[in-house]
């Protein structure tokens, strides 16, 4: 069974450093599947560069990063956990897919 997760991040949250008239950063996406059996598959890590124009980037913008996972799991009662971090300046949020996409 494959889920679909779509990630949307503030870019303003994140930490960019400019070079050559462009803004770089790196996020990480972690996530780990609960099955109903009460065990855990491994734990999943994706490195996601980001390359943004500068007016993407100002501190007002409103600009969001759109990440996409495919998630494997044994069915549709997993719970996943999700965790986003901003690899230069270290703030991680966090989240949870429960059963059913409730």
């Amino acid at each position: 069974y494959v889920r679909t997760a779509l990630l949307r991040v503030p870019v303003r949250h994140l930490v960019l450093r400019p070079e050559a008239g462009v803004n770089h950063g790196t996020v990480s996406v972690h996530w780990v599947v609960a099955e109903p059996t009460g065990e855990f598959a491994g734990a999943k890590k994706e490195l996601h560069e980001v390359t943004l124009p500068p007016e993407a980037a100002a501190p007002d913008a409103t600009t969001e990063l759109s990440l996409e996972l495919r998630i494997e799991s044994s069915g549709p009662e997993a719970r996943i956990s999700i965790g986003v971090r901003d690899e230069i300046g270290g703030e991680a949020g966090f989240g949870l897919i429960r059963p059913g996409g409730r």
